[in-house]
């Protein structure tokens, strides 16, 4: 029952801040995010050397100062990638907040959040099945809304399991 509406208030506070944003800066915001990880991703070990040559070695010992470089370059990388989608998001405004345009990119914005939440949504609760914990387990099981998710996405139920929690390429090359 409580993870019924923790899932039911997540999808409803998605399409709320789907329809404020609308669908351009919702889209701009999704695509921007997985944008800016993959490119902190990428590139936080060079950035990370340049500061570690650029300010020298916070610590002593070469793991640990390697490690907070890595760190501080992904935590800047991010910073510096979600500010400048923030940016383009705020200029985009400009353009959907004409009258006619202002209600049909909220409707499609609540629309694209709540299929982004969900998305989401699907991806946290098909992992969790797997965590070793009764009181979750329990949830879970008697939640009618996340059984209903499981149950209702069962390509992509399927697909992420074995690819991503069994990995079945190497159980067939193990046998």
């Amino acid at each position: 029952m409580l993870l019924s509406l923790v899932i039911i208030l997540i999808l409803i506070s998605a399409v709320a801040r789907g329809y404020r944003r609308g669908f351009v800066l919702e889209l701009l915001y999704s695509i921007g995010y997985i944008v800016v990880f993959i490119f902190a991703k990428t590139f936080n070990t060079s950035f990370a050397n340049f500061l570690n040559s650029t300010f020298g070695g916070l610590s002593n010992d070469q793991i640990t100062n390697l490690t907070i470089m890595n760190s501080l370059a992904f935590i800047l990388l991010m910073m510096i990638g979600w500010i400048i989608i923030r940016l383009i998001g705020r200029l985009s405004q400009m353009v959907t907040w004409l009258p006619i345009i202002h209600q049909v990119n909220g409707l499609a914005g609540a629309v694209v959040g709540v299929v982004i939440s969900y998305l989401i949504t699907f991806v946290i609760l098909s992992i969790s099945q797997f965590i070793p914990n009764d009181f979750y387990q329990e949830q879970l099981s008697q939640s009618v809304v996340a059984q209903t998710i499981l149950s209702k996405t069962p390509a992509m139920s399927s697909k992420i399991i074995n690819n991503y929690v069994i990995d079945t390429d190497q159980t067939k090359n193990a046998l």
